[in-house]
């Protein structure tokens, strides 16, 4: 049976291996590749043998994650030569399509799952990008706070290794390694990449 836990963890495994590398020329969408990763197990679990569109759609039901405009596409979309792009088509020229999409990445945390499989050099670059074609598409407000962890990830894991340069001795003019590190450390966490409190 479908559950959200079995199909987030479905998607991180899909994702991590589809995923890369992230920056592949042959990947037109990060959006669409991060739905159809959620979706390809779905598809491929219900393609064993006959299922109606209102079976699909049952299915998506029961794991809590709606879904009667997605259920009604997959077909089309993994036969497609490109399933994400032409999500991504999809989802740019019908709004109640889109927000079905948005709600279904929005119950598994799918943008935060997928950020935390990239290694540290694309995950900026994965956001940055994301951010790009969500502005475009016209659900980016829907999708800050996704962005906003993914970016903390990030900003988490510099802060830690710049604390852990050093904790003891002095610098010529006196002040405290430590002390400098902590001011270093701050420099990043007010950055251009993220703006708000120390991450504990």
């Amino acid at each position: 049976m479908l559950t959200v836990e079995r199909l987030r963890e479905q998607f991180r495994q899909t994702f991590a291996r589809v995923g890369k590398p992230i920056r592949s020329a042959g990947i037109t969408s990060l959006y669409g590749l991060i739905v159809s990763s959620v979706l390809l197990p779905l598809y491929q679990a219900m393609s064993g043998g006959p299922v109606t569109e209102v079976e699909k759609a049952g299915a998506l039901t029961a794991a809590g994650i709606g879904g009667n405009l997605i259920a009604g596409h997959l077909a089309r979309w993994f036969t497609s030569v490109q399933p994400e792009g032409t999500i991504a088509a999809d989802a740019a020229a019908n709004s109640a399509l889109r927000g079905e999409l948005d709600q279904l990445l929005e119950r598994l945390n799918a943008l935060e799952i997928a950020g935390a499989t990239l290694a540290d050099d694309d995950r900026a670059w994965f956001a940055a990008t994301l951010r790009d074609e969500l502005d475009r598409l016209g659900n980016l407000p829907r999708h800050e706070t996704a962005l906003a962890k993914i970016m903390k990830i990030r900003v988490r894991q510099e802060v830690e290794e710049i604390e852990g340069e050093v904790d003891a001795g002095e610098y010529a003019d006196g002040t405290p390694m430590n002390l400098k590190v902590e001011q270093k450390a701050k420099v990043v966490r007010k950055g251009g990449r993220l703006r708000g409190p120390r991450i504990n």
